[in-house]
């Protein structure tokens, strides 16, 4: 008996014809865009990159909707550490120095940063899903 995955057999879409493989339909597209905007509500960072992978592998989104949508979440991710590292050097150094400092804590800016990220990532998970429209 010959096992499906050495006779070289493809997993299929019920309804698709031959030929076709998940990762190539429109709906494997559709969840990738709705797992990637929203999975890091649920799982926080392991959702956001499990959604990741899922556009990575799709082929009907293209190249570039790919880059936007690991670039943009990480350049701002990268944003908020170094406004977090800035404002808590600054933070200290008004405390040192005994005067009242008028830049919000590192803490404030991180959490402020943060949904910045999500609301950004959320909509990018909107635009890949109407970009498939196109």
């Amino acid at each position: 008996m010959v096992s499906n995955v050495a006779a070289g057999h493809v997993s299929r879409m019920p309804g698709t014809e031959s030929g076709v493989r998940r990762r190539d339909s429109r709906s494997f597209a559709t969840a990738a865009a709705i797992i990637y905007g929203f999975a890091g509500f649920a799982i926080p960072l392991l959702g956001w990159f499990a959604g990741l992978a899922l556009v990575w592998a799709s082929t009907r989104l293209s190249r570039r909707a790919k880059l936007v949508s690991a670039i943009v979440p990480t350049a701002l991710m990268l944003l908020v550490v170094i406004a977090v590292a800035g404002a808590s050097a600054a933070h200290a150094a008004a405390q040192v120095s005994g005067s009242v400092s008028a830049v919000p804590s590192g803490y404030d800016i991180a959490w402020s940063g943060l949904a910045v990220v999500v609301v950004v990532t959320s909509s990018l998970g909107l635009w890949l899903v109407h970009s498939l429209r196109q």
